[in-house]
């Protein structure tokens, strides 16, 4: 939702309502939860932008270069939010940027998937705390973006994980090791196999863990489908009550 959407009414509106319906307490609650929000949406730009860089392929690369650009929106729409309930200019935290680690593809990929997974989880808080149709819209449309990403990032984490799973190259590796005529070398190398795949073991459980998540994370979205379903039909009537009166009132 770009800023030029609410008008200085609907802004003053916003405030009333969650005045009305938050304690001053949970108000400055929230506002403080947004402003670091922001920061947090912002790295998390910076954070796709390296990815882009670690991609394997053309698909993932674009797809980092996008999701890259959703967060520089959300964390442009958190400042909206912010500035709106706060009555303040967002001013960005003075800390020193902290040196950028990267490690390999699939270490930052499963870095991302888990700080997502919880992003969502924390916007999920957000919606169900306001009651405010404006603000709720607003949270509906991060959640929807946030839900893509997990969902396409699970697709590249799956995609590494089966590269491990290559039988041909696993094929080539065991006919090497029938071939070894020393015994003692043989040996070894098996037990650098039997290593493998006990931390092809761990991935697994990893993958499990993650999939897991991503179940939560889907139920919680179809719960928002039938939440945005049921407002749209209240809109509807409302609109329908509206046009009523307005005939209602051209006939007196």
């Amino acid at each position: 939702m770009k800023k030029n959407q609410l008008s200085r009414y609907e802004i003053i509106r916003l405030r009333r309502d969650i005045q009305h319906q938050l304690s001053a307490e949970e108000l400055d609650t929230l506002i403080s939860a947004l402003y670091l929000s922001i920061s947090e949406e912002a790295k998390a730009s910076a954070d796709y932008r390296s990815l882009s860089d670690l991609a394997p392929d053309s698909l993932a690369r674009q797809s980092f270069i996008e999701f890259s650009q959703d967060q520089e929106e959300q964390a442009a729409q958190l400042q909206f939010i912010y500035e709106s309930l706060s009555g303040k200019l967002y001013a960005p935290p003075g800390e020193e940027e902290a040196e950028i680690k990267i490690g390999s593809y699939r270490e930052a990929l499963e870095n991302r998937v888990l700080e997502e997974t919880r992003s969502y989880q924390k916007f999920t808080n957000y919606y169900q705390l306001t009651e405010s149709s404006l603000l709720k819209g607003i949270f509906a449309n991060l959640l929807q973006v946030k839900s893509y990403h997990l969902s396409r990032e699970m697709f590249f984490l799956h995609t590494e994980t089966t590269k491990m799973f290559d039988l041909s190259e696993l094929t080539k590796r065991i006919s090497q090791l029938e071939g070894i005529k020393d015994e003692i070398k043989r040996i070894e190398e098996m037990t650098i196999e039997i290593r493998e795949v006990e931390l092809i073991k761990e991935e697994l459980k990893k993958l499990q863990e993650m999939k897991e998540e991503l179940k939560q994370v889907e139920d919680i979205r179809k719960e928002m489908k039938e939440v945005k379903r049921e407002s749209r039909k209240m809109l509807k009537e409302l609109q329908e009550g509206l046009n009523k009166m307005s005939r209602r009132s051209k006939v007196k």
